[in-house]
């Protein structure tokens, strides 16, 4: 049942790409690819620096997993950025840049989760066309990430926040629970985040692209069949109102085509 609701989506996508295109071509901005172009570069920076700080610091410690890391990397950045420029708070925009990156993450997995997950209803994210059940769904997984992605990011920049709260109950309280202390001494956590992280890049790139390619295709050659069967039974399209040919408008095929 899921994959036939599945399957309706995926045609109610392609019906409403369609229309788009029919309807507000003429109106389409083209800086929106270059603008999310570099959003892409800015998202790929920021997880390589991501990256590099879980190792170097996280991960790369001497002994291992309790001693000195080999380098502080963000959080010697972001206490220089706060010492050494006269603007105080750019070390907590900062921090916060990256913590809020990473929950900008969690919003997308949750989506694809909605979407694709096998036991519960499919909840897709739709801009302007989202069920309140669909939202909360999303909303209550991404509120089910804050506590983690706070603990992780009192973790990950615990040298920067030191002597304060968030590193109090994070760093103490929580670090040095039973259950989970042996979980935060040898970093399983970050372990299998990074696991996630590979496995989602590895999904993202080989299964959802090749699907939206064959859908495109699929799409492309219903279309191309629908127009040769209705030049087969003689079908012409009727043309304007106002008695001339409107060559404005792309046809179907250009479009498919482009």
């Amino acid at each position: 049942f899921n994959q036939f609701k599945q399957e309706v989506q995926a045609l109610e996508d392609d019906f409403e790409d369609l229309q788009y295109c029919h309807e507000n071509w003429k109106g389409y901005n083209p800086l929106i690819p270059w603008c999310k172009l570099v959003l892409s570069i800015i998202s790929f920076i920021l997880t390589l620096v991501w990256v590099l700080h879980i190792i170097l610091y996280m991960l790369a410690r001497d002994p291992y997993p309790n001693g000195v890391p080999v380098s502080y990397f963000l959080n010697t950045a972001f206490s220089w950025a706060s010492k050494q420029i006269s603007f105080a708070l750019l070390g907590v925009i900062l921090v916060g840049i990256f913590t809020l990156y990473l929950l900008f993450c969690a919003l997308e997995g949750t989506a694809r989760l909605g979407l694709r997950f096998l036991i519960v209803e499919i909840h897709p994210l739709k801009v302007g066309a989202t069920y309140m059940t669909s939202l909360l769904f999303n909303v209550s997984l991404l509120l089910l990430c804050v506590p983690a992605l706070l603990q992780f990011c009192s973790a990950a920049f615990a040298d920067y926040i030191v002597l304060t709260d968030a590193s109090l109950v994070f760093s103490v309280y929580v670090r040095n629970m039973r259950f989970f202390r042996y979980f935060f001494d040898y970093n399983v956590f970050v372990f299998v985040l990074l696991g996630v992280m590979v496995l989602a890049g590895i999904f993202v790139y080989c299964c959802i692209t090749d699907r939206n390619m064959k859908t495109s295709v699929a799409l492309r050659e219903r279309i191309i069949k629908f127009e040769e069967q209705k030049a087969k039974n003689g079908v012409k399209t009727q043309p304007p109102s106002n008695g001339k040919k409107d060559t404005d408008k792309p046809t179907t095929k250009s479009l498919v085509d482009g």
